[in-house]
């Protein structure tokens, strides 16, 4: 079992004060939810209804959740170097890589995007009226460091980093 690093610890810090601000929550369907290792290996033997899924020797800290209670949780697989990527494990099985750390993740979901199923979208007109935007991207801007994304970009240097999550 691992432990999230100081970076993860960091990040995960920074998402809690933007659910406290109330910038997480709606129309971003993310909400902070840490939960011990144990708690998350419990939930994925009730999803998959067996412990197969722990052969492979990795393990999961799942650090968020969305309105369906599907999970974001970092992945500790065997052989990983450096920082776990972002998971995502929906509600009604999918199962999708979706950042490459959790730097990442706090720059994808400060970005103007909103986390669907594991991808990113665009916010409708009514989703872009309901927080103030400018202001959420200029915080995880000064975060993370990170001015200018390319979505597609940040996606493609996870799965090239990591194994495949879907046919994990």
């Amino acid at each position: 079992m691992a432990n999230p690093t100081k970076s993860n610890l960091k990040d995960f810090t920074f998402l809690q004060s933007l659910q406290n601000q109330g910038y997480l929550g709606w129309p971003i369907d993310f909400e902070c939810n840490e939960q011990t290792s144990e708690s998350v290996a419990e939930t994925l033997g009730y999803w998959f209804g067996h412990d197969q899924w722990k052969q492979d020797g990795g393990s999961f800290f799942q650090f968020g959740q969305d309105g369906t209670g599907s999970l974001y949780c970092v992945w500790f697989y065997p052989g990983l170097e450096g920082e776990p990527p972002v998971v995502f494990f929906g509600s009604e099985g999918q199962r999708q890589l979706v950042s490459d750390n959790t730097n990442d993740f706090v720059v994808l979901i400060t970005s103007g995007l909103l986390p669907f199923d594991g991808d990113w979208i665009e916010p409708s007109n009514e989703d872009i009226k309901e927080i103030d935007w400018a202001s959420l991207k200029e915080l995880g801007q000064r975060h993370t460091g990170i001015k200018d994304i390319d979505v597609a970009d940040l996606i493609n240097k996870a799965k090239k980093n990591h194994p495949s999550f879907k046919e994990w």
